[in-house]
Parts: structure tokens; C-alpha cells; sequence
């Protein structure tokens, strides 16, 4: 590896391609001593650029001269001529690669002029905290966390080692936060829950939220997001979960380890979600709703009942996905089913007043009264 002068002026690593293959076990192919200064996609490609490519639609057009990170076996089983290295994962080995072209930002140790500390909140001597936040009473930063600027820290709040907090993040009074977390702008963790009833007047009365919120270890929550503290008993985020912007979780909701919770998706007040989950985009769960371990909520579901452990379910309210499918397919039909269904009821009408008017003739003709001659005969015929 060098270094050289880059435009704008700042230290740019450039690795050639057999340290980059060295560095994810991958395959060399192609000249290994060409120079690699950075990592691009396929839609834009840049001249001495690894592309990281998982699907074969994107090495259509993508330019001979740009090296190629792939799966295995598609550059030594086509004969490619192109330079390029060969990988289990693309997307793994990058996550591995990107750290060599884009280092991360280390903070020196300290706090900033600007910042407001209590003078009884504790500050790990290692950690950094920056312009403008401040870090009130009883509170705790650990080992190497990082607090960009203008964060709020409350009171007694517990911030785990190696935690990183982006600008204008609020970690309110009583919230511990695990080791080795990442909390984006906007954050806001411990406002209170929304808790309200009516009185007898129908005005809101508000419900006391002294509880608080527990998120675990490596948890990581995006920009604008939201966790809410709970009523009596806490809130909590298992370690390893992560949750995209504009995500809410309720008070007293409990999320599993290692969940996924995608934008715009909304957990009601005491809901449980099992380890693993996934909530798609703008899907949510009702207040009290179970979504079991694994199970998975594809955009816009909407959970109103308790979802198994493993289920794939879709719509609103939340269905079994294939049966949803089947409806929304029938759905799809709606306009000639009911053309069709107008038809038939025409062609009922139709028939029915037919059948009518044959009953009636019927009756008219298939029912006249004996003849009294005859019946007199049939009389004296008696013995």
C-alpha cells in the first residue's frame, strides 16, 4: 500500500489488486499488480475502481478496464479477461474493503469548551464530548464513546463503551444504552410514552410514563427515530437489533435481538417482537400484538393479531402472504367479476319470470273443473 495526494487535498490509500484479494481471501484474477484506489458500483464506474458486482445483469456493459469484485466462478469459468477478484460474498468481502478506502473517524479524547458536564456525572477519560451537548447529573459515559454535538445526555443515563452518538440525539433521563451502539441524527430515546384517558368530562387525562428504555449491545437506530419510555416498566431494544429512520417503538413494546425494523414502521405500546424479526417498510403491530421469532411483515402489513413464529404475512390486517396474494389477485378481477355477476343476475330475472308465466298457463289449463254429466253417470252406475 501508498499514499498519495488526492483532489480535495486528503490522504488516499491505493492497494493493488493482490493486496485486496489477499485481504478477503479471494481469487486473484487478471493482472494482480494493478492499482486500486477505491471501490465503486456498476452504474458508476470509475477508472482504477474495484466494482463490487453480486448480480450478472450488472456486469453488462460495465467497462473491461474496471476491475471487478464477483462471486466465485464467474470470471475463471467464462475466460474473462478483465482483472478482477472472486469471492464467496461480494457484499461481505466489500463490508471488509471499505474500511481500507474510507477509514474511520477517530475522535481525540476529551471535552469540549462548549459542552456543559454536571459536575456529578461521570465521563470515561477515553471518551469524547463534543461541542455543545451536554451531560446532565448521574450520568455515565463509558470507555471511547463518542458524542458528536449539541447531544443531550439526562439524568442519570448510561451510555456503554465504544457507543457512538451522532449531532442532535437526545438520551433522556434514566435510558441505559449498550456497549458499542451507533444513534443517528434526530434520535430521541426516553420521551414519554403516549399515554392518555378520558375522564368523565371527555377531556385527556395524561398517564404518568416513569418507566424507561433499555437498549442492549450493538444496536443501531437511524436518523429521526424514536423509543419511547415506558409506563411503569421499561422499554426495551434487544443488542443486535437495527431500526432505519423514521421508525417508532411505544412504550413497554419489547423488541428481540437481532430484529430489523425498516422506515416508517410503527410498534404500539406493549407489543413483543421475537428475536429476528423483520418489519418491512412502513409496516406496523398493534398495542399487546406477539410477532413471534423470525417472523416476518412485508410492507405496509399491518399486525392486528398475534403472528407465528417463522410466518410471512402481508396486508391489513395481516394475513398469511400467499392467502393475501390470492386476494389481492381476485381483487385485481373485481371490475369484470362484477360485469359478470350482473349478467347472471339478468339471466336469473329472466328465467325466473319464465318459469312465472309457465306456472300460470299450467294452471289455467291443467286444472279445469269435472264435468257434472259425467259425474251424475258415474253415480247411477254404482250399485
Amino acid at each position: 500500500m501508498q499514499w498519495e495526494t488526492c483532489s480535495p487535498p486528503v490522504r488516499c490509500a491505493v492497494y493493488t489488486l493482490a493486496e485486496l484479494a489477499g485481504r478477503v481471501d479471494g481469487v486473484l484474477w487478471g493482472d494482480g499488480m494493478s492499482s486500486v484506489r477505491g471501490l465503486c458500483t456498476p452504474r458508476e464506474p470509475r477508472e482504477e475502481h474495484l466494482a463490487v458486482v453480486w448480480r450478472r445483469e450488472f456486469l453488462e456493459g460495465l467497462p473491461e478496464d474496471v476491475p471487478v469484485l464477483v462471486p466465485k466462478g464467474w470470471l475463471s469459468s467464462s475466460g474473462a479477461t478483465r482483472n478482477g477478484i472472486e469471492v464467496k460474498d461480494p457484499r461481505r468481502a466489500m463490508i471488509a474493503l471499505v474500511p481500507c478506502f474510507f477509514p474511520a473517524l477517530h475522535r481525540l479524547p476529551g471535552v469540549h469548551p462548549t459542552a456543559v458536564v454536571h459536575a456529578a456525572a461521570s465521563v470515561a477519560s477515553t471518551a469524547f464530548v463534543g461541542p455543545c451537548c451536554v451531560v446532565a447529573s448521574g450520568a455515565r459515559i463509558g470507555e471511547h464513546v463518542v458524542l458528536e454535538a449539541q447531544d443531550y445526555v439526562g439524568e442519570n443515563a448510561v451510555i456503554g463503551d465504544g457507543t457512538r452518538v451522532a449531532p442532535l440525539v437526545s438520551i433522556c433521563g434514566g435510558v441505559r444504552v449498550g456497549k458499542n451502539c451507533r444513534f443517528h441524527s434526530g434520535v430521541v430515546l426516553g420521551a414519554d410514552g403516549f399515554g392518555f384517558i378520558q375522564d368523565e368530562r371527555g377531556e385527556q387525562l395524561k398517564i404518568p410514563q416513569v418507566g424507561s428504555v433499555e437498549i442492549g449491545d450493538d444496536v443501531e437506530i437511524g436518523a429521526c427515530s424514536t423509543v419511547d419510555r415506558g409506563t411503569l416498566g421499561n422499554t426495551v431494544v434487544g443488542s443486535g437489533t437495527k431500526m432505519d429512520d423514521h421508525v417508532h417503538v411505544g412504550h413497554n413494546a419489547l423488541v428481540g435481538k437481532n430484529c430489523i425494523l425498516v422506515a416508517f414502521t410503527g410498534i404500539a405500546g406493549s407489543a413483543v417482537l421475537g428475536d429476528g424479526a423483520i418489519l418491512a417498510a412502513r409496516s406496523g403491530v398493534a398495542e399487546h400484538v406477539r410477532v413471534g421469532e423470525k417472523a416476518v411483515l412485508a410492507a405496509n402489513a399491518g399486525a392486528t393479531k398475534d403472528v407465528a413464529a417463522g410466518a410471512l404475512v402481508s396486508g391489513f390486517p395481516a394475513r398469511d402472504h400467499k392467502k393475501e396474494l390470492r386476494i389481492q389477485s381476485v381483487r385485481g378481477h373485481l371490475p369484470e367479476l362484477m360485469e359478470r355477476l350482473r349478467a347472471l343476475e339478468k339471466e336469473v330475472k329472466a328465467t325466473s319470470e319464465r318459469v312465472q308465466a309457465l306456472s300460470v298457463r299450467e294452471d289455467g289449463t291443467g286444472a279445469s273443473a269435472p264435468d257434472s254429466g259425467n259425474m251424475e253417470k258415474s253415480e247411477g252406475d254404482v250399485p
